[in-house]
């Protein structure tokens, strides 16, 4: 369903002269895209042309293919939409001749001018050092900040607060142990099972249900 939704698209951004390129990042830029997947669409437009740009880009994405849903974020510089197909996509606008993609993995749609450039790559999530390191303690200390609020929601009462508290510490305890694990998330937030060895997915949802 996605694909050809990124073929429209991909036409649109050519027939506007505003457009200098339009790439993919995401699952459908690592290839690991399902149904389920949103389309991650970034595009490069001249200085001049950016302010009108994102403030026609809600009906810009709407001439791709209709919209139920849609709104601004980061300042406008995203737009958050859902298609009349159920297509989830985000189109993040940038300004300028070119663009540093910062050693993302992604798809290039429309690039004639080969204005899209590799970065650095960042470090790897378990990385026992630098930054990896470092993200490796601010997931401990969220997962225990959570933890240590748990006691006040259960003690009040707050079932509702408990039960959302519980699935925040879920996740924070997942993102931990994929740091500590040096296990590498390529994928968005909507995906963990396949970066968390069986043990410790399986242990995570039998505390959830009990």
């Amino acid at each position: 369903m996605q694909q050809p939704y990124i073929d429209v698209l991909t036409r649109h951004a050519q027939s506007d002269d505003r457009v200098l390129a339009l790439w993919l990042q995401g699952s459908f830029a690592t290839g690991a895209a399902d149904r389920y997947s949103d389309v991650d669409a970034h595009l490069l437009t001249h200085d001049e042309h950016a302010d009108a740009f994102r403030a026609g880009a809600k009906d810009w994405l709407s001439a791709v293919r209709p919209l139920v849903y849609d709104i601004a974020m980061f300042g406008g510089q995203m737009v958050h939409a859902v298609t009349d197909e159920g297509i989830r996509v985000d189109l993040s606008m940038h300004a300028g001749e070119a663009r540093d993609v910062g050693g993302a993995a992604i798809r290039a749609l429309l690039d004639p001018d080969q204005r899209i450039t590799p970065g650095e790559m960042s470090d790897a999530p378990g990385d026992a050092t630098g930054a990896g390191a470092d993200a490796l303690t601010r997931h401990l200390n969220e997962f225990w900040r959570l933890f240590s609020m748990l006691p006040v929601v259960v003690g009040r009462d707050e079932r509702v607060k408990g039960f959302v508290g519980v699935g925040l510490l879920a996740n924070a305890l997942g993102e931990a142990l994929l740091f500590g694990g040096s296990r590498a998330r390529d994928a968005g937030v909507k995906r963990l099972n396949e970066f968390l060895p069986d043990g410790w997915r399986v242990e995570i949802e039998d505390a959830l249900r009990d």
